[in-house]
């Protein structure tokens, strides 16, 4: 039973059809001609002797007298005596050889002629059934083998991706679609299955933009509010004073001065905003470079931010060797972005180590500063950044360096390290 289940779940559609109307075909022959054997046989039963016939014959004797005599005969048999005649008195003469007789055949019956009413009814029912039941067996025949097709090949498909289809209607694609088959429709079970499983990554890739994007507008809302309350509390404080003419030349231009400072900051939240923005149409382009050349290139960049900040970097670990494709550009910039957050927390020193761990290329920036805030870490890397930093950092540095390493197919870690201090783990996957 379990190789024919095998069996039937590997064989495809085409195939298995032509088997089930093969076996039928099969099965109906069979069974029409055990039908047309059995009548012919019951037939066979029903008639005494199909070479008998009944012959009605004129016989005159040597005197002229005429009698009809029914004679029961064979084919081929020759007749040597007919039954006894019959006198006017009734009593019944000996046989007469038929040389003395004078004999005419009238009339002559099959056997068929022979039977009783209800074996001849039974006997032409016998021939009907031989040509009815071939046909009665022929359409069933076809009946069942179009229910064995259905109800093994396509009935449970079908019925699978009816209530998969209604599944993802009702907007729920929390389910698994399988079908144990290697037919056809096994075969569009699997990709439906794979369609599924891609609506459900780009419903949760979607779902987690949308939330993305909540969370830079709370923080677009959050940070603006701090500039736009320092300003307006200026121009209340200007309003107030300058009506009573107690502001000196030199309070005036420092009040002028930090609203200017001010508007700078908020100008450039305002051009971070913008290239968050223009992020999601940048196009990635990766080229083959050198793991040594690119370390270098970066190191003697990032030497620059860090001397004139009184940091010391350290590229620790042993650099990779080999050729990767990347796209160099954003992958300067992700670098930049963490050490430039990176300095601002910094006491020291900050380590920069680079490996390869699978097809990505791992970039690990720490530092020695207080880490990241709790609100970061327990958010699963979110990157809820406070902002109200002193020097104008708006926080945006690790939103943008983690929207360029989803551009690259990869991903960016958040940690406190052991010994204190951020870690920054930064995966780009390469060709």
């Amino acid at each position: 039973m379990e190789k024919l289940k095998k069996i039937n779940k590997s064989l495809s559609l085409r195939k298995f059809f032509i088997l089930i109307i093969f076996t039928t075909f099969i099965i109906v022959i069979f069974l029409s001609l055990l039908c047309i054997y059995g009548g012919i046989k019951f037939r066979d039963y029903l008639l005494p002797d199909s070479n008998t016939i009944l012959l009605t014959l004129v016989i005159k004797n040597k005197e002229g007298q005429t009698y009809n005599v029914d004679y029961e005969t064979k084919l081929g048999e020759e007749m040597s005596s007919i039954p006894a005649l019959m006198t006017d008195s009734g009593e019944e003469s000996d046989y007469i050889s038929i040389s003395d007789i004078q004999a005419a055949v009238v009339k002559a019956e099959s056997s068929l002629n022979m039977l009783t009413p209800k074996r001849k009814i039974a006997y032409q029912g016998a021939g009907i059934l031989m040509v009815v039941l071939p046909i009665f067996f022929s359409v069933i025949g076809i009946i069942i083998a179009g229910f064995i097709f259905y109800r093994k090949k396509l009935y449970e498909p079908l019925r699978i991706l009816s209530d998969s289809m209604e599944e993802i209607s009702n907007k729920n694609l929390d389910f698994k679609l399988y079908y144990d088959s290697n037919d056809e429709m096994g075969r569009l079970c699997s990709t439906f299955e794979d369609m599924r499983q891609t609506l459900e990554r780009t419903y949760k890739e979607l779902w987690k933009m949308i939330e993305e994007r909540k969370m830079i507008q709370a923080s677009v809302a959050h940070d603006l509010r701090n500039p736009i309350t320092i300003i307006k509390g200026y121009t209340e404080y200007l309003q107030v004073n300058l009506e009573k003419k107690t502001l000196s030349n030199e309070r005036m231009i420092e009040i002028i001065d930090n609203i200017n400072k001010t508007t700078e900051r908020l100008e450039s939240y305002t051009n971070s905003i913008r290239t968050i923005n223009q992020l999601e149409d940048m196009e990635i382009t990766r080229k083959p470079i050198h793991i040594e050349e690119f370390v270098e290139n970066a190191s003697k960049d990032l030497s620059l931010m860090t001397k004139s900040k009184k940091i010391k970097l350290n590229i620790i670990g042993n650099i990779p060797n080999g050729i990767i494709n990347v796209d160099t550009d954003s992958a300067y910039r992700i670098i930049e972005n963490i050490i430039s957050n990176a300095l601002r927390y910094a006491k020291n020193k900050i380590d920069l180590s680079f490996e390869i761990d699978n097809n990505f290329l791992v970039i690990s920036i720490i530092d020695d500063g207080i880490g990241f805030p709790k609100e970061v870490l327990n958010g699963n890397n979110k990157l809820i950044i406070s902002t109200n930093n002193a020097d104008g950092h708006y926080g945006l540095g690790l939103i943008i360096s983690s929207i360029l390493c989803k551009k690259n197919d990869g991903k960016l870690k958040l940690y406190n390290n052991e010994t204190g201090g951020a870690v920054v783990k930064i995966m780009l996957k390469f060709d």
